[in-house]
């Protein structure tokens, strides 16, 4: 079976900021296989997923400064570059 080709695009974001960020800050997103696997489940099952990440950014002591909400759309891509 052949593997199936994604396409993932940013849907929406949110912004929720807890401390002004003087400085550097840094986010790190974090995806698990079994969300992954659970992503390409539904995109099988349904054609899409509108899965929702959560990120923390923090500054460079370490603290939280924002927490960002986002959605990704991902769909089944045929060959040409075109969503199915």
């Amino acid at each position: 079976m052949r593997a199936a080709v994604l396409s993932r695009w940013d849907k929406a974001a949110t912004i929720r900021y807890r401390r002004p960020g003087r400085g550097t800050v840094a986010a790190r997103f974090e995806i698990s296989r079994a969300r992954i696997e659970a992503i390409r489940s539904e995109v099988a099952e349904r054609g899409r997923a509108e899965p929702t990440f959560t990120a923390e950014i923090r500054d460079a002591g370490g603290d939280l400064v924002a927490e960002v909400d986002r959605v990704i759309s991902v769909r089944r891509r045929e060959r040409s570059g075109r969503p199915a």
